[in-house]
């Protein structure tokens, strides 16, 4: 699709994510549990903010948001796709289109946001 002449808005940045990473970023997520205290440890409550460390608990949280709705629309997608009449358990066939779905799903968001990711950076580097 060719560029309109509007101005490139910048979105959140997309990233590679392999599947047992999501896994990964939503356990390391659930074992740290975020707390509402951003001063650095051993502060002693002395009311100092560390920006950096604000930032990083946002990105973290950012990440783990994105991670859990892509597992989300990615188990909605294939679920619709592939389990016709929901059972006690999958039958082959559904375990193989499950398994698969998911493989072209990831591959296809992996394709997307490595072109999201370069054109970002050749509008930045325009800049």
């Amino acid at each position: 699709m060719p560029v309109t002449g509007k101005p490139f808005r910048a979105l959140p940045v997309l990233v590679y994510v392999p599947l047992h990473a999501l896994t990964l970023i939503l356990v390391e997520a659930a074992m740290d549990g975020f707390s509402s205290d951003f001063s650095p440890a051993g502060a002693g409550g002395s009311g100092k903010v560390d920006p950096g460390l604000i930032m990083e608990q946002v990105k973290v949280q950012i990440a783990v948001a994105n991670a859990q709705e892509l597992l989300q629309r990615m188990t909605d997608k294939c679920f619709k796709k592939c389990i016709g009449k929901p059972g006690s358990s999958l039958d082959n066939s559904e375990q193989k289109c499950v398994a698969m779905c998911m493989d072209r799903y990831m591959d296809a968001w992996n394709t997307v946001s490595r072109a999201y990711n370069s054109r970002l950076q050749r509008e930045r580097a325009k800049m």
